[in-house]
């Protein structure tokens, strides 16, 4: 929740990523907006996870993928962005592909290479979801 005066210098949640990590570049905003963000951890919420998507589906593989990398290249510096780049594509994303690969899942492995090539042909503020939806 926010205040809209705090709305107003911060913007709105950021277009590009449509699906998955949207509120945290959007916390990413309100940081850099000289806001703070705040916690309680006596707030619960019942969240049933990916009924919309899927747990092992296409689009939830693309755009976990796609938006990990996004995020970073957003709102990190080069140096971060290219550690956290090599790191992802090769051990995380290298991890996933092989148990996707251990349980038959090959579609899952095409989307989680289209998401990392998302990240690079397309700019960080790229409005092509490079899905269709």
């Amino acid at each position: 929740m926010c205040r809209r005066k705090d709305l107003e210098p911060a913007g709105n949640m950021a277009d590009e990523f449509f699906l998955y990590y949207e509120e945290l570049d959007w916390c990413e905003k309100f940081k850099k907006a000289g806001k703070k963000i705040w916690f309680t951890g006596k707030t619960k919420i019942y969240h049933k996870e990916s009924m919309s998507v899927g747990k092992e589906s296409a689009v939830k593989t693309y755009f976990m993928t796609r938006n990990r990398m996004l995020f970073i290249r957003r709102n990190t510096g080069f140096l971060n962005t290219l550690l956290f780049s090599i790191y992802y594509i090769f051990i995380a994303c290298g991890k996933q592909i092989i148990k996707y690969i251990l349980k038959g899942r090959f579609d899952l492995v095409k989307w989680s290479f289209n998401g990392i090539i998302w990240n690079l042909k397309n700019s960080k503020n790229s409005k092509n979801l490079g899905f269709k939806i």
